[in-house]
């Protein structure tokens, strides 16, 4: 078990299928995982929480400048996809372009939750 900025704990495991994680994401927290991704190639993203959350999918560039404006609900990003109030979600995309995108968890209630997170191992050599 390893500490992320003494905020999530992290536990990971690479069985030549998947990649599994379980984190905790912190009331009020968000958190992106970050993939280079080919045209055409596809990520698949599957996640389960003990309470709700929010996920959207975008170009890691919209991501940042939303991050950066500290998460401003006036600032609009252009999504691929997008999930409210889920506990269990797949997320699968095919690339449209060669770039990097981000998958961002999301948790706007006021306590922490557990989530597990699997990638299956066509999507892991993406992962940055």
């Amino acid at each position: 078990m390893t500490e992320d900025n003494g905020q999530n704990a992290l536990v990971s495991a690479h069985s030549g299928r998947f990649l599994c994680e379980a984190i905790t994401l912190q009331a009020h927290d968000d958190l992106p995982y970050l993939f280079e991704l080919e045209p055409d190639e596809r990520l698949d993203f599957i996640v389960s929480s003990d309470l709700p959350i929010d996920l959207m999918l975008c170009n890691f560039e919209d991501f940042e400048h939303w991050a950066d404006s500290g998460c401003d609900p006036d600032i609009e990003v252009p999504v691929y996809c997008e999930y409210e109030n889920v506990t269990v979600q797949t997320v699968a995309f095919k690339a449209p372009h060669r770039g990097e995108y981000a998958v961002v968890l999301m948790n706007w209630g006021d306590r922490a939750t557990d989530v597990l997170i699997e990638i299956p191992d066509h999507t892991v050599s993406a992962l940055r």
